[in-house]
């Protein structure tokens, strides 16, 4: 009797020992469940959401003219001759540069008012990029307005604005021929001056540093000596019939404008894409396993 006791009293903490872990098993792979599809749905939303850009067949090449003899904004003409080389070739539909390509994850900020908007103002941190000739038309972000910046000096005070941009600078405004000013940052350069530029041109609004990050205001300015050091470092943007043509496109021009300067790998602006939402992708992965 003592034996089939201590039977039903195991038995008995058995039963509800599995009262107790069936219901939470449940739960658990419910709640697994349903951050799997939330995760899924999260990584399916940021692949179909305009990002503002076109990633096939668009490239990235990082130069480093560091080792050339000329320095600063002696640099200029030299990214123009490859521009407009690169735009020569057979297999380059289209070709830029930039001081910073969309998504790496970097970038640089700067402190902008409207420039009629008076003493008391404040200047907004805004993200800034710094451009060539052609590089909204290279990576497909539209212009809703206005027209892309000048190859050459003419336009060195001239910039470009996304919706966002025009509408937190100039709301109330047609943004379009207004002046916008540039503060230095209050932990900056101590040789920075203010500068002012007019707005020539208003683009689609696009993602700055990952896909993740919502659309934000982006100042787009002309590659020129205020450029800086990153003058010596900006990428080649290209967008190619084929990864071989943009390789022997970049090749070919670092070779004929600064051949001793020294060569990199060409980056797909896929890959960029699919990494920006890397993380997205396991936790999904891992979830839904």
């Amino acid at each position: 009797d003592g034996v089939r006791g201590a039977q039903t009293r195991v038995a008995q903490g058995s039963s509800g020992a599995r009262r107790f872990f069936v219901p939470f098993q449940v739960s658990l792979s419910l709640v697994l469940v349903v951050v799997a599809a939330l995760l899924g749905s999260t990584v399916v939303h940021l692949r179909t959401d305009d990002s503002g850009y076109r990633t096939k067949d668009v490239y990235f090449y990082n130069t480093d003219l560091n080792r050339i003899p000329q320095k600063g904004a002696a640099l200029l003409p030299l990214y123009r001759r490859m521009i407009a080389r690169m735009n020569s070739m057979p297999g380059i539909i289209s070709a830029s540069v930039a001081e910073v390509p969309p998504l790496f994850d970097m970038g640089d900020g700067g402190r902008f008012v409207a420039a009629d908007a008076g003493p008391k103002a404040q200047a907004v941190g805004t993200f800034a990029n710094a451009v060539g000739t052609g590089f909204f038309e290279t990576v497909g972000t539209p212009f809703v307005t206005g027209r892309d910046l000048r190859n050459d000096e003419t336009d060195a005070d001239s910039c470009i604005l996304n919706q966002a941009a025009a509408a937190r600078f100039f709301p109330k405004q047609n943004a379009m021929g207004q002046m916008l000013r540039q503060v230095p940052n209050e932990f900056g350069d101590p040789g920075q001056t203010q500068h002012v530029c007019q707005v020539v041109g208003i683009v689609k609004d696009s993602k700055y540093f990952t896909l993740v990050q919502e659309k934000a205001p982006i100042v787009y300015l002309p590659i020129s000596a205020r450029t800086g050091p990153r003058l010596s470092s900006l990428f080649l943007v290209m967008h190619a019939r084929s990864e071989a043509a943009a390789e022997a496109a970049q090749r070919r021009v670092i070779d004929e404008v600064a051949s001793t300067a020294p060569l990199s790998d060409t980056v797909r602006f896929t890959d960029v894409y699919n990494d920006s939402i890397a993380r997205q992708q396991l936790l999904s992965a891992l979830s839904g396993f």
